[in-house]
């Protein structure tokens, strides 16, 4: 079930990804702590079993937003 918790990820792995997987500029660009940050990425790989921070979790995650757009 889509909710507004998964429309926060899929924001936060956009511009995650826009920043070249910088948690500091993306956290810089949401306004944010680096910590929050970590947590929404920890959760988004809770929800799938793939982390966006390493290569192959990251290939999948940015592959999947573009279909999504």
């Amino acid at each position: 079930m889509y909710n507004e918790e998964h429309e926060t990820l899929k924001v936060t792995l956009k511009l995650f990804f826009q920043n070249d997987q910088s948690i500091e500029k993306t956290s810089e660009k949401l306004f944010i702590h680096k910590n929050t940050l970590q947590y929404r990425l920890k959760k988004a790989e809770a929800m799938t079993g793939h982390d966006p921070r390493s290569f192959r979790g990251g290939v999948l995650f940015y592959l999947a937003l573009q279909m999504i757009e």
